[in-house]
């Protein structure tokens, strides 16, 4: 912002400042980071969840199965809901930035129409 109180539009005040928010503004240019990040999470968790089963498969007592459900079922569980989410979020943002540089496009074509109709219409 400026002294006056008035936004300046070549600066973002709620990005994070500091090395940590250079940090951030520099993963941001990866193209697809989020949507591999989150697929990552989806097959770490796929492994929990096929390496708990395993562990539990040969079991026949209940009460030793328990330790492994808990441990590597619920994890894997979360870890999968995590990555969709994450995979979710990532697609969205990358459609919202499609779009607005859709509109930003059209909002020049529009421009370049309305001056050539005001063209032929002086002519």
């Amino acid at each position: 912002m400026t002294e006056s109180g008035v936004p300046r539009p070549d600066r973002d005040d709620s990005a994070p400042s500091g090395r940590a928010g250079r940090t951030v503004q520099s993963l941001s240019g990866v193209p697809h980071l989020g949507t591999w990040i989150g697929v990552v999470l989806v097959g770490v968790g796929a492994v929990l969840l096929f390496v708990g089963w395993g562990k539990t498969a040969g079991l026949t007592n209940v009460a030793l199965q328990i330790p492994y459900v808990i441990s590597l079922g619920f994890t894997g569980l979360g870890l999968v809901a995590v990555g969709l989410t994450v995979v979710n979020i990532a697609a969205k943002r990358d459609d919202a930035r499609e779009r607005t540089r859709q509109a930003a496009e059209l909002a020049v074509l529009l421009a370049e129409l309305r001056r050539a109709i005001e063209t032929d219409r002086t002519t």
